[in-house]
């Protein structure tokens, strides 16, 4: 299964890979639990192995640079400490799903495992050609990052950030409750936005497919991640102008995503709608979420079937069928026209990217691995979707 990142510290793919060192170290082949890779000081721990610590002699204490207090319990900016409130268990949640994201880790339940591709990436120096090799294979497998590469494929050679999709599209879709419009929450929040692209961004720098301007002219792509280390190592990263490096060679051929968001991740997570006032919001949004991870199956798993038949998706039709069975689709049948033009953007943040033909016909990019995509999905639905597509792609 594939999360979407919402946390900015596993930008810092170094560190990511000090990170499955401890994790080689402490179990190899074995699986283990997300609270066995917090930092923790009475155990070996991340600080055994990253090289990036700080040295505080006065203090007689080396400490990870990216926390704001060097004193601080924390001990690791990725994971946060064993002891630490629950609150902070975000960052290890988060992390975990980076490193899932790019295939190094494989989830059963909540038991953790090292993949192949993790453990050959513990083991090879930064400094190697090697290493990037690892890190563009890996970064291609995130569907995410597809869908964000290929906005930049089709983009000048240098360009904004501003404008770029990496977050769950916001179709600002209400419904009537006692009176009161209420808008369902279905879309990324700016925040959550701003940290995701942070996150992609950083790792297409460290592989080479972009750069900041500012760093025009210093970088050979076949050494990027060396030659962009100290920008990725900042504290913060503001560029809004990029340009565009080596690209990737996967808009060209049969390229299949193949860590696709699936079907549970095809939605924010509701239950985090907990500020004050939004009891409402949270219980309709949360009403309608499976209407709306259904629609947005709906819509990868055409696009999956028209790229693999090398056809093209009728968008009007795909409504029209949609519209047949409101209970798993349709929060607003009045809306519904304007919502699948909003929705379809979901493509780029799975990780299957298309051009408009026509005004109302979809052709994918790439395709993406269906059997992460329907992980969870209910059967009558994939049944029902594996019906339509026949009459939908031309």
């Amino acid at each position: 299964m594939a999360f979407l990142i919402n946390r900015t510290p596993p930008a810092r793919l170094s560190c990511l890979q000090y990170l499955l060192q401890l994790i080689d170290a402490k179990f190899g082949r074995r699986t283990f639990f997300m609270s066995d890779i917090m930092f923790d000081r009475n155990s070996i721990n991340i600080h055994n192995l990253c090289k990036l610590l700080i040295e505080d002699k006065a203090f007689n204490i080396k400490y990870c640079p990216f926390l704001k207090n060097p004193l601080s319990e924390a001990g690791c900016y990725l994971t946060r400490a064993i002891n630490n409130d629950t609150t902070k268990r975000k960052e290890i949640s988060n992390t975990v799903n980076a490193l899932g994201a790019l295939g190094f880790l494989r989830r059963r339940g909540r038991e953790l495992q090292i993949t192949d591709l993790g453990l050959k990436f513990t083991r090879i120096d930064f400094k190697t050609q090697r290493w990037l090799q690892i890190i563009r294979k890996a970064i291609c497998c995130y569907g995410p990052m597809v869908g964000l590469l290929y906005q930049i494929y089709k983009k000048d050679v240098e360009f904004s950030v501003s404008n770029l999709i990496v977050g769950y599209p916001n179709a600002e879709e209400a419904v009537r409750i006692e009176g009161k419009t209420i808008e369902i929450s279905s879309g990324s929040q700016r925040d959550s936005n701003t940290r995701t692209k942070s996150c992609l961004l950083a790792w297409a720098t460290t592989a080479g497919f972009i750069a900041p301007r500012s760093l025009a002219g210093r970088i050979a792509f076949d050494k990027a991640h060396i030659d962009t280390n100290n920008y990725i190592l900042y504290s913060t990263r503001n560029n809004r102008i990029y340009r565009k490096g080596i690209s990737p060679d996967i808009f060209d051929t049969n390229f299949i995503t193949e860590i696709p968001l699936d079907y549970d991740n095809l939605t924010k997570n509701v239950r985090a709608l907990r500020e004050h006032g939004q009891k409402v919001l949270r219980q309709e949004t949360m009403r309608y979420n499976d209407v709306i991870k259904n629609r947005r199956l709906a819509i990868l798993y055409s696009l999956n079937k028209a790229f693999q038949e090398k056809k093209l998706i009728n968008l009007n039709s795909l409504k029209e069928k949609l519209l047949l069975k409101p209970e798993w689709f349709v929060v607003s049948r009045e809306d519904f026209n304007k919502v699948i033009n909003v929705e379809i953007k979901i493509a780029f943040v799975a990780g299957i990217p298309f051009e408009v033909e026509s005004g109302k016909y979809l052709k994918p990019v790439t395709g993406l691995k269906e059997s992460v995509l329907i992980v969870n999905a209910p059967s009558q639905v994939i049944s029902y979707l594996s019906s339509l597509v026949k009459e939908i792609l031309s």
